[in-house]
């Protein structure tokens, strides 16, 4: 299984790579409510803004995480499709996708910054 993660922070996007293909991650707010909205509808319970807290990620924060950042570049994801995604092979490329778009919404350009 090949997989890689890869950060572009001019984007704000990640591209995490499972079996060849690229998936286009993006972390924001409105990422993180809207999946909330989904999840909960769903009838899954979760506070995604808690799951941020990485060092006590668990399993389903991970995958709800993925799907948030999943949703922007692909809406039709479902919860499902998530799950299939990870498995022990690609847990620690996910892993690191997930941190590396949390890291690349919080960076600012320095065009962006009300300081420059």
């Amino acid at each position: 299984m090949a997989v890689k993660a890869s950060a572009n922070a001019t984007l704000k996007q990640t591209v995490l790579t499972i079996d060849g293909k690229e998936y286009n991650l993006y972390m924001d707010f409105a990422a993180i409510a809207n999946a909330e909205s989904l999840l909960k509808k769903q009838g899954l319970q979760v506070n995604l803004l808690r799951a941020l807290n990485l060092s006590e990620l668990d399993a389903s924060g991970l995958a709800a995480i993925l799907y948030a950042m999943l949703l922007r570049d692909q809406p039709k994801t479902t919860y499902e499709d998530v799950l299939n995604l990870i498995s022990i092979q690609s847990l620690g490329s996910i892993f690191d996708a997930v941190l590396n778009a949390y890291l690349a919404a919080q960076k600012i350009d320095e065009k962006e910054s009300p300081n420059a």
